[in-house]
């Protein structure tokens, strides 16, 4: 019986994710510096499929499709961030996630998303979330149905290092936990009202990277759950052609 949606196996019945992938900026001058989500695309394929400049203000093909025969259990599309009073990108979203949905081919369809949030610095005057964010986190269900949602915390080695320089933290990893759920996680549940949404935090800097094994795990699993009523209806036959597919 077919458990697993996907697999580091090259074997005929495991399937290929297809992901979409947002970035909400936090105000102020770390617009311009990108969240660190070209680095987490790039890391996840295993090669620079994304550029880092493409998490600055930019467009960004939504419809393309990034792959990698170095990680091929993903299909990811990158969208340009939302940005403040950004109302054309939000409507460009809401369009390809309908798309997708439509798609008779589950393959074609959208199997999950993973929202980028830079993790916020206390005293930095940055706020968890911004407007363009909430907006998207309040209609969510309704944009995305059962599609589930991974919300992707980046640059956490900025917030290790602050709790270990500006707090003196005893336990760095503990205090930035800690902080993270209760101004970060907790507050994105609250706007969506989604209290099931998973997170990983990231980290792309050397010697500090951190959660991309666990992004895909857990995304692995969750997508595994949500579809396990198909993946264990299909014929050996249907799952081989899918499987196959370029």
């Amino acid at each position: 019986m077919r458990t697993s949606w996907c697999s580091e196996s090259k074997r005929e019945d495991v399937y290929r994710i297809r992901i979409f992938s947002a970035m909400f900026p936090l105000s102020g001058l770390d617009i311009w510096t990108g969240v660190g989500k070209s680095s987490l695309i790039n890391q996840v394929l295993r090669k620079e499929a994304a550029r880092v400049e493409n998490d600055k203000s930019g467009k960004s093909d939504i419809e393309k499709e990034l792959t990698s025969l170095l990680n091929d259990r993903f299909i990811l599309h990158d969208s340009q961030g939302f940005e403040p009073a950004e109302s054309d990108n939000h409507k460009v979203v809401k369009a390809f996630i309908h798309r997708r949905k439509q798609k008779e081919n589950i393959g074609d369809r959208l199997h999950a998303v993973w929202l980028c949030f830079q993790v916020p610095i206390p005293t930095h005057g940055e706020r968890p979330l911004e407007e363009h964010a909430e907006m998207f986190l309040r209609e969510a269900k309704n944009i995305l149905g059962d599609i589930p949602i991974v919300v992707v915390f980046t640059k956490y080695d900025r917030l290790l290092t602050f709790m270990r320089a500006k707090r003196k933290a005893k336990d760095p990893e503990k205090e930035a936990a800690q902080y993270l759920q209760k101004n970060c996680v907790d507050a994105i549940k609250n706007v969506s009202g989604d209290k099931d949404i998973l997170h990983v935090e990231f980290s792309s800097r050397r010697k500090h990277e951190r959660g991309v094994d666990k992004l895909m795990e857990l995304t692995c699993n969750k997508v595994t759950d949500c579809f396990r009523s198909w993946l264990n209806s299909q014929p050996s036959m249907a799952v081989q052609r899918w499987s196959s597919r370029d």
